[in-house]
């Protein structure tokens, strides 16, 4: 896949994106990941805020889904981040979050950010709908969820913090569980534990039922 401009403005801003190499090459890796697009796309320029000093470029793949970068920004994070706008999600992912190691299928959605809360322990960046990662050094778990309205997370990194030495992969889905009602129980859809990004576990919903003591006596 490459990304080309024809407009002079895209085009610069795409040179300056292009000229980290390393970052280019983990954003095509998460492009390929996240979209279905042709061997080229077009960018245009998406979005200039001179009070931000942000500049944004943007395309779409064969689905029509909107792909949006910043090439210049007062925000430094803005400048590692892909935005995915489809008909039903605007998702936003910090490449930043995987350091060391390539993106695949298995960690890309440990990029996805939303609102950071701090915990006692590390940071937890949730949308308190469909997403919640806690990221505890080389270790991170992350919870995928469809629930209907954003959870009330306050419960959730109070139990966190309750706990003495950095969390286990159970004493963080018990937080939920012990904190969530059991109709947004009904909603969690997996959780996954990650060791120096690379995923170790994943359980899935029914087996939440059995291997969490918290989930099983709120069923």
């Amino acid at each position: 896949m490459e990304i080309k401009a024809i407009d002079g403005n895209a085009k610069s801003a795409m040179a300056i994106i292009r000229s980290n190499a390393k970052f280019y090459k983990k954003l095509l890796d998460s492009l390929d990941i996240l979209g279905f697009f042709d061997n080229t796309v077009i960018a245009e320029i998406f979005n200039v805020d001179k009070r931000l000093g942000k500049v944004e470029v943007s395309f779409t793949d064969k689905n029509e889904d909107l792909f949006i970068l910043t090439s210049k920004s007062n925000n430094k994070s803005d400048l590692t981040t892909v935005r995915k706008l489809s008909d039903e999600d605007d998702i936003s992912y910090d490449l930043s979050l995987i350091k060391k190691s390539d993106i695949n299928n298995d960690n890309i959605d440990l990029c996805r950010v939303d609102k950071i809360y701090n915990t006692r322990h590390g940071r937890l960046i949730s949308d308190r709908k469909t997403f919640a990662t806690l990221f505890l050094g080389n270790t991170a778990y992350q919870l995928l969820s469809s629930f209907d309205k954003p959870i009330d997370i306050e419960p959730v990194i109070n139990e966190i913090n309750s706990i003495g030495d950095k969390p286990t992969f159970k004493e963080f889905i018990d937080a939920f569980g012990k904190n969530l009602s059991n109709d947004e129980i009904d909603e969690i859809l997996e959780v996954n534990s990650y060791t120096d990004f690379e995923r170790t576990s994943t359980i899935r919903f029914d087996e939440l039922k059995s291997k969490s003591k918290s989930l099983v006596k709120k069923i």
